[in-house]
């Protein structure tokens, strides 16, 4: 029997792979090579549940896998063979929305426009952090003269 972590290393390693190939990285497919691989329960006890289990679960272990290429992923998260060589931040992937779903496209596959989305998306959430960071400090400067008086 094969262990869940097994299987989540599985897709991770699936989806370098195929970004070291230069390929896109499609959900649906992603999912469906999970169950063909590790979704053989015909004529078991329970085999309508155990099928409908399995597609929940592998659907919620690549999503996962592919959130790491989102952008909002931690910084202190990513795994170095994620951060194309040379850089500090700048991903070998991104994850996309692109006509036929959520995909994974390696860097060099993103067009133009898409890249310069993902670097709006990114000075956004910098925007929000620096926000939350400040209403932080004035929340602690205000507790604190609270606290003196």
């Amino acid at each position: 029997m094969i262990d869940i972590n097994e299987i989540q290393n599985e897709i991770d390693l699936e989806i370098m792979t195929r970004i070291n190939k230069h390929e896109v990285v499609k959900l649906p497919w992603l999912i469906q090579g999970v169950l063909s691989r590790h979704g053989d329960v015909a004529g078991s006890a329970g085999e309508e549940f155990a099928i409908y289990s399995m597609q929940k679960q592998a659907s919620k272990m690549c999503k996962n896998s592919v959130k790491k290429f989102s952008q909002d992923e931690s910084e202190d998260e990513v795994s170095p063979q994620m951060v194309l060589a040379g850089m500090e931040q700048l991903r070998v992937a991104y994850s996309m929305k692109r006509e036929d779903g959520m995909v994974i496209v390696p860097i060099e596959l993103c067009t133009l426009k898409e890249l310069a989305e993902r670097a709006g998306q990114l000075e956004k959430i910098s925007e929000s952090t620096k926000k939350h960071s400040e209403e932080i400090r004035a929340y602690i400067r205000g507790m604190t003269s609270s606290n003196t008086a």
